[in-house]
């Protein structure tokens, strides 16, 4: 999936729009793979922090009250994919605009990036 986001990346931001990527791992774990595999795309971690556990896509072990594409998992996880979309208004307000659970909704690529969000861009 990652191999063609630096292709898609340059169609999105003609439209106003920006692509970057999250993972919990260590910054200097993902900048290897990152150079590794010859991506260009921005991949930031979000290590130490909340972000994946506020999305719903990270999990604490023994968590048994979590969801997942808003529907309850019983026992998760450590980790499942997902793709938000935020949207910053008029004002420089971000807001979450779209989100999407690949696995359970067959989303594939960044197709949650691009259908407009609710509010337009």
């Amino acid at each position: 999936l990652a191999d063609g986001f630096d292709g898609t990346v340059v169609h999105l931001n003609h439209r106003d729009v920006t692509f970057v990527c999250f993972s919990r791992a260590p910054i200097e774990r993902l900048v290897d793979y990152k150079r590794r595999m010859g991506w260009r795309f921005p991949w930031y971690s979000s290590a130490p922090g909340d972000f994946n556990l506020d999305y719903h896509v990270s999990f604490d072990p023994g968590q048994y009250d979590a969801e997942y594409d808003y529907a309850p998992l019983g026992s998760p996880p450590d980790e499942l994919p997902g793709m938000s979309v935020f949207a910053r208004d008029e004002a420089g307000q971000v807001y979450l605009a779209a989100a999407a659970r690949p696995v359970s909704r067959g989303v594939s690529g960044t197709d949650p990036a691009c259908s407009p969000p609710a509010a337009g861009r």
